[in-house]
């Protein structure tokens, strides 16, 4: 299971804090939350990932999919991960070239607020 909550943090910042596992079943609504907040010109999004205990196939699929939309979008995404096991998969899986990754929400805020 995967919580949701969404953040706003300042003027088109928001966090999107997720708590749980990332799998199959929770990577639709993942994508979903994600997807309507890159239909907004000029969105900063930091992805936290403090708290998910688990990534599947199916989460690494969702977050290369937001990467690669990211190429067509305006907007800024970050990620706050600090999981030592999600580091090593998103690095053997050579996400983490393509995405902006930080220990804490200042240096995430910092990224997003000069990007």
């Amino acid at each position: 299971m995967l919580d949701i909550k969404t953040i706003e943090l300042a003027e088109n910042i928001r966090q999107v804090e997720l708590n749980g596992e990332l799998n199959n079943t929770s990577t639709n609504g993942f994508l979903e939350v994600i997807e309507e907040m890159m239909r907004r010109e000029g969105m900063r999004i930091i992805l936290d990932f403090s708290h998910v205990s688990m990534i599947t196939s199916a989460g690494i699929g969702a977050i290369g999919l937001i990467i690669k939309d990211l190429r067509e979008s305006t907007c800024v995404v970050c990620m706050i991960l600090h999981n030592e096991q999600v580091l090593t998969l998103l690095r053997t899986t050579h996400l983490l070239g393509n995405i902006q990754v930080f220990k804490t929400l200042d240096g995430a805020m910092d990224y997003v607020r000069n990007a």
